[in-house]
């Protein structure tokens, strides 16, 4: 064995000593945006501690208080990690819009490495197999082709009528059956039979409930020390490698099974409109391996991108109209106007032009509670200098959706009301005809399924209003049960869902009544 001198040890912890101060006096001198300041002297591996005003709880909401402090762009560094968080529109389309090339990746996260979750086109970073993805997604989601898949959704929306009249109480449940099965009748043609049991839905449930926890930041031990995605799952600390390997398993089963299904049907599935998988299959140039696991894939990510979020925002209006019983009304009453006293006829998209009031309901409903309040972080694929400021490439930069569509100078005054008319011009038309809600995002990296999802989500809310009200439920003792208007009570996760609550949903008139009876919820 080679002996070294005693002092190697003390000089090789002096060196360490130096890198370490020089990198902090080189990033000190880089002029980043102002945001609050973390523990000055760096931690050896770890680097800085974190500001105690980074909030840690309903991160949106403490983004938007900061951005009031520090400006539009708020600058956090936490160890060894810097992120940018974009509090205003006009920054966010900037940086979003303008400069798509830089600010369309995504961020490196390890547990993303660890269950693959960059299969599916939202975890992929901005390159070519993004754009393919993207480019077949589109095709058969924009707002062009999503009308083609409008008969689903009567068909799916008149169920859930059938639903909400024989059992209303459990409207929630209702609610998180309706997006699901909506979207894999779309995709692959299968019509789920009973929702609480069917395996697919089940699959793809737990799915997006185990991404959604492990990929919360500072989540699992590895967000901090990433070498420890090398170690086995045996290594004590390292029982994020088990959680992988499970969602892995699930990944694999949404992406395979669904598409296997439609692959063994594909030829009973030649409907009008046929499902996208077999008209996919129909367009694939080779059918070559490579190209059957780019399709499973896309089609994979339709139901995890499209059912928690939906499931979101009706929920949110179901919470809306019980808060606020006289915008409810004016809804009905533009639709009475139009179709006359409940129960005379079903509203269809035939409709949608002739009722402004319900549209700009739509529209608040996306910007009073947006599903996804810090978006998906994005990630700069190269240095950019912004307002003076430095923004190293790899860098995660956030869109706070929620300051966006708070913001007063783009919505008006009192932003936290719930009030569809900031839509509407003084003679009750809509302010803009084409309005995309802030609530998909910008940029390329907005979301493919928004006229599909927009689809799904006027349907279901002028139906209900057609045929039912909405009011507080009532206690045991006969009173009114209380939701804070003001702050009700929502989720602290990725996607944002009120809490649970109770409401009233009754049928407008008997006709109503007897109308949606008469349903078949044979699929």
């Amino acid at each position: 064995m080679v002996d070294f001198p005693s002092n190697v040890g003390a000089a090789l912890a002096a060196l360490l000593a130096i890198y370490w101060a020089g990198s902090w006096v080189t990033d000190r001198q880089k002029r980043y945006p102002p945001g609050p300041r973390p523990f000055p002297l760096p931690i050896p591996f770890l680097g800085r501690i974190p500001s105690a005003a980074i909030p840690t709880s309903f991160p949106w909401l403490g983004y938007t208080k900061l951005a009031e402090r520090f400006g539009p762009l708020v600058h956090v560094e936490a160890l060894n990690t810097h992120v940018f968080i974009v509090n205003s529109l006009k920054t966010a389309r900037d940086l979003f819009e303008k400069r798509p090339l830089v600010y369309s990746s995504r961020p490196w996260v390890p547990m993303f490495e660890l269950t693959e979750f960059r299969d599916f086109m939202v975890g992929q970073p901005y390159g070519e197999e993004w754009r393919w993805h993207r480019r077949t997604f589109e095709k058969h989601f924009r707002r062009e082709s999503s009308r083609a898949y409008r008969p689903i959704h009567v068909k799916k929306v008149h169920a859930f009528l059938r639903k909400l009249n024989d059992n209303p109480e459990d409207f929630a449940a209702h609610v998180r059956a309706l997006p699901g099965a909506t979207i894999m009748s779309t995709v692959y043609g299968y019509d789920v039979p009973d929702y609480s049991k069917d395996r697919f839905v089940e699959v793809a449930e737990e799915y997006n409930r185990r991404v959604t926890v492990s990929f919360t930041p500072g989540a699992q031990i590895v967000d901090f020390f990433p070498f420890l995605r090398h170690f086995p799952a045996w290594v004590p600390g390292c029982g994020f490698q088990k959680s992988a390997q499970e969602i892995r398993a699930l990944k694999d089963e949404v992406k395979n099974k669904p598409f296997g299904y439609a692959l063994e049907h594909k030829d009973d599935l030649r409907l009008n409109p046929a499902p996208i998988v077999v008209k996919m299959l129909e367009e694939a140039h080779k059918g070559t391996d490579d190209e059957m696991e780019m399709l499973r894939r896309v089609s994979g990510v339709s139901y995890s991108a499209a059912s928690d979020t939906t499931v979101s925002a009706l929920m949110s209006f179901f919470l809306a109209m019980a808060l606020y019983p006289a915008i409810q009304h004016k809804a009905q009453t533009e639709i009475d106007a139009l179709l006359g006293a409940p129960g005379a006829t079903f509203p269809t998209f035939e409709h949608k032009a002739s009722l402004p009031f319900v549209e700009a309901l739509l529209r608040e409903v996306l910007r009073w509670r947006p599903v996804l309040p810090l978006s998906v972080p994005h990630a700069t694929s190269a240095e950019d200098n912004y307002g003076g400021y430095f923004i190293p490439k790899e860098t995660t930069v956030v869109m706070n959706i929620w300051a966006l569509t708070h913001e007063e100078s783009t919505h008006g005054s009192n932003p936290d009301a719930f009030n569809p008319d900031r839509f509407l011009k003084p003679d009750g038309t809509l302010l803009e005809a084409n309005h995309t809600s802030l609530a998909f995002g910008l940029g390329p990296r907005i979301c493919p399924g928004r006229f599909y999802a927009e689809d799904v989500l006027w349907l279901t809310f002028v139906s209900v209003l057609a045929f039912f009200d909405i009011g507080k439920a009532m206690t045991t003792e006969g009173a009114e049960s209380e939701v804070d208007v003001a702050s009700p009570p929502y989720s602290d996760t990725t996607i944002s869902h009120p809490l649970p609550f109770t409401c009233s949903i009754r049928p407008r008139s008997d006709v109503v009544k007897d109308l949606l009876g008469g349903i078949s919820l044979q699929e």
